[in-house]
């Protein structure tokens, strides 16, 4: 994985804040005009598994310096080295569809992106919430059903297999990810909704907690080490959506 392999590309893609791993080299690929394999294979990067969870253990001691390109990468490498620290299965906290890395996508933050990107916690089964536009996030395609599965090499997407140019379109049927109607979250005052508030807010926490390494009980004051998620996690209190 030598850096100098970046500077080989021209007019590379700048990861951005938050951004997967998996995101960064599909926009990339699509830029060089070629595959997401053959990107992967000029940098060095796995070309089977999960490269968000791997990307941990590609660089161990963090992003390798001088190369700007990914620099932002560095949250979600910090999250995914949180979350190998737990000794949670990735089935039980990561999304996937058919051995692929899967994400969920609030419409609203992919349609005032300037640069449609896509977020290391879509990646999470916990995170069902976008706390900046209030709303569910969605699972599909609101066209299609189609999910959202990456890497994947944009030249050959969409329905007639001539390409999609953004990563706000469906990589099955071209339309765009931002259609339909957000699943806005109302307020009510019933005990049942404090109690789904606190598991919305549970799932941020998690994700909170595998960046920092280090997490707190309410009420609390001990902090307590990642490896201690799992029994949160078996007492229901980490949630999910199918």
């Amino acid at each position: 994985m030598n850096p100098k392999r970046f500077d080989e590309l021209v007019e590379v893609c700048q990861a951005i804040d938050f951004e997967t791993p998996a995101s960064w080299l599909t926009r990339t690929a699509l830029r060089q005009g070629t595959s997401v394999r053959h990107i992967a294979e000029h940098l060095g990067w796995p070309v089977v598994g999960d490269l968000d969870l791997l990307f941990p253990s590609m660089y161990p001691f963090g992003l390798p310096k001088g190369v700007a390109a990914i620099a932002r990468l560095e949250i979600a490498r910090r999250v995914m080295a949180g979350f190998k620290q737990t000794g949670i299965s990735p089935d039980r906290l990561l999304l996937n569809e058919r051995k692929r890395s899967c994400y969920r996508f609030c419409p609203l933050c992919l349609e005032s992106d300037r640069t449609p990107h896509i977020r290391i916690h879509w990646r999470f089964a916990c995170f069902i919430h976008c706390p900046l536009h209030n709303c569910l996030l969605e699972d599909a395609c609101p066209h299609c059903q189609a999910k959202i599965r990456l890497p994947l090499s944009l030249l050959h997407a969409g329905p007639t297999g001539k390409g999609i140019a953004e990563l706000d379109a469906c990589r099955r049927c071209a339309g765009s990810l931002a259609d339909g109607e957000p699943q806005l979250l109302r307020p009510s005052a019933s005990d049942s909704n404090d109690w789904e508030k606190a598991r919305l807010g549970n799932g941020r926490a998690v994700l909170s907690a595998l960046y920092h390494g280090w997490f707190r009980v309410e009420g609390q004051t001990a902090v307590r080490s990642l490896k201690a998620l799992r029994s949160v996690d078996q007492n229901g209190l980490i949630p999910r959506r199918a």
